[in-house]
């Protein structure tokens, strides 16, 4: 029998530190394997860590590829580091790997199979497109972390993690421009998240019923919208500051924000939806940088105290008294932050009354509030 050249090149199921690897001599390559002689070689491995280059007979070989059904049914395998210099994984290589809770792979559109109890995803490179982000949901009810900060994504596509309800921990790619809609909705243990300084828009219901989120970092100043509902019954969200650049909050962006304390907003703000921060029932302070008035509509701080103190640029203080809806609010120049509705020796901004045994607190404009903040006709 006579072998090609290419059959030549190839010494087969050399063993290396417990792995098996076809070695191709002509461009000192490999590919990771499995022993042609006992299919089950690799059945008690617990963990695996795939090494970027191999040595043999004095020759460095880069691993560039795992075969078809390399660890197919190691069902005791729990955690596998595939290295940046793999760029083709074969059929069905982690199918069947039950207990597989530990995944980092430089781009995770390669494996076409994912176990469905993955627990921490580490992906290093790549685009996630719409059918890898199917497969990482297929874990949702075990997935907790997820680093895509290598990935090259300039979108995250529609419902990409929809009600990974597990998922505590999430980094996002530099270079990410949009999180799209429903992103994230539904990840009711998310507690933390950074938008990269890249985002330029925070798509409609992207955090919504994210009811964990407690703390939302904004970086740069490239964003320019926040979408509808996007953060709407985010429950445990507590303060928020918009970056300077964004321009629109949308309908009930931040509605029923619960524990929503205290929020700023920039001076490019423009327009603030209906609802916007409606039935955000425990805010006590906004402050709002912008010199002309955002555009509001008779529902956008619904059900908000109207005696909570409102931070205006203090040249604006007047315009902001006369506008229709920013004139039901109890309007404050920003230099005199620090006055209390408590204090009464102070009448600059609001008074304290009483008429018939009853509390009222009486605004500048004449707008009188009892002691509830029900606004009193």
């Amino acid at each position: 029998m006579t072998l090609t050249s290419f059959e030549a090149s190839l010494a087969s199921d050399v063993m290396i530190d417990g792995l098996y690897f076809n070695l191709n001599i002509a461009d000192s390559t490999a590919i990771l394997t499995r022993d042609n002689n006992d299919y089950y070689a690799y059945q008690d491995y617990t963990e695996v860590i795939i090494p970027e280059t191999i040595s043999y007979q004095n020759v460095t070989y880069t691993v560039w590829r795992i075969d078809d059904y390399a660890f197919a049914g190691c069902i005791h395998l729990k955690s596998l580091v595939v290295p940046n210099t793999v760029n083709s994984v074969g059929y069905r290589a982690i199918h069947g790997c039950d207990s597989l809770a530990y995944l980092e792979v430089p781009d995770i559109s390669m494996i076409y199979t994912l176990p469905n109890h993955l627990k921490h995803v580490v992906v290093n490179g790549g685009e996630v497109d719409n059918d890898s982000f199917e497969r990482l949901r297929l874990s949702a009810s075990s997935l907790s972390y997820l680093d895509l900060s290598g990935i090259t994504n300039i979108n995250m596509p529609i419902r990409a993690l929809y009600d990974c309800y597990r998922l505590d921990t999430l980094f996002l790619p530099d270079g990410l421009e949009l999180l799209d809609y429903m992103t994230l909705a539904e990840c009711v243990n998310l507690k933390n998240v950074d938008i990269p300084a890249s985002v330029q828009e925070i798509g409609d219901r992207v955090f919504e019923n994210c009811r964990m989120l407690n703390t939302v970092t904004f970086n740069g100043e490239n964003l320019i919208r926040i979408g509808n509902w996007a953060f709407f019954q985010c429950l445990q969200l507590q303060n928020i500051a918009i970056p300077e650049g964004v321009t629109e909050i949308g309908y009930a962006a931040f509605y029923a924000c619960a524990y929503l304390n205290e929020v700023s907003l920039p001076s490019s703000i423009q327009q603030i939806g209906d609802q916007a921060f409606a039935s955000c029932l425990r805010m006590t302070k906004m402050h709002v940088d912008a010199v002309i008035p955002p555009t509001i509509d008779s529902k956008t701080f619904d059900e908000v105290s109207r005696t909570m103190p409102v931070y205006v640029p203090d040249a604006s203080v007047n315009t902001y008294k006369a506008d229709a809806l920013w004139g039901q609010l109890n309007i404050i120049g920003a230099s005199g932050e620090g006055t209390s509705l408590n204090n009464t020796n102070s009448t600059t901004h609001s008074i304290k009354i009483i008429e018939n045994g009853q509390l009222y607190i009486l605004l500048p404009n004449g707008t009188r509030f009892d002691a509830t903040g029900k606004k009193v006709e």
